[in-house]
Order: structure tokens, then sequence, then C-alpha cells
């Protein structure tokens, strides 16, 4: 369901014209940074969004002054530890979500605002 993927990113549908807003507001920080479990809840956000009927369009955006930092580096140590099959596997996955919301069925617009930098970018 649509309106249960909410914990960091905030999933809201106006139903009055269709369009779904996906806002990455990450708690208690002062940025929003792409952490293992913001990449988890992108994916379930997509899923949300793949399975909504009625949608006319996303728009995505942020809800700090920058609108993503970039990935978590505080993971690096941990993700590096497991080995290179690991990290070439979890940057597929990565890809697959974004490349999920580009080949959603309308049309996506992301209001960027601030810094967009690694995945922001993507």
């Amino acid at each position: 369901e649509l309106s249960d993927v909410i914990a960091t990113l905030g999933v809201t549908t106006l139903h009055r014209d269709g369009i779904a807003k996906l806002t990455f507001d990450l708690k208690d920080e002062s940025v929003n940074k792409l952490s293992s479990a913001v990449v988890a809840e992108l994916g379930e956000a997509v899923k949300a969004l793949q399975a909504e009927s009625g949608l006319q369009g996303l728009m995505i955006s942020s809800g700090k002054d920058a609108f993503i930092v970039g990935a978590d580096i505080t993971e690096f140590h941990s993700l590096f530890d497991k080995g290179e099959e690991y990290l070439v596997e979890m940057n597929l996955k990565v890809h697959d979500i974004f490349n999920a919301i580009e080949d959603l069925p309308f049309p996506t617009v992301t209001a960027i605002n601030g810094l967009a930098l690694g995945g922001g970018c993507e």
C-alpha cells in the first residue's frame, strides 16, 4: 500500500489530480543520505507506486535544504568488508530501483533543491 511507505521517505498521493509525491526527508538528520535503509525504502516505495492504479504522475522532492548529499559514508567499511561480489550485486539492485522509477507508466518529475550528489544525481 502506497500510504504505508513513510518511515524515511514521505510518500503521499494527491488524489484529486492523481499525482503521487515522494519526499526524501531523513528523520533526525540535517541532510538526506542514501543509506541502505533509505535505498530499501525507496525500493518499497517504487513497488507501491507500481501497484497503485490511477496515478497520473510522480513528483520527487526533498524536505531538506539539500536534495541528497550522496551515499551514507558511515556504512562504507561494513559494506566493503562484504567483498566485491556483494558490492556489485548491491549496486545492480540500486540501479534496478532507479530504472524502475524511470520505467513507471506515468511522467516523473524531480524537484531538486540544493546539492544533488552521488546517487542523488541518478
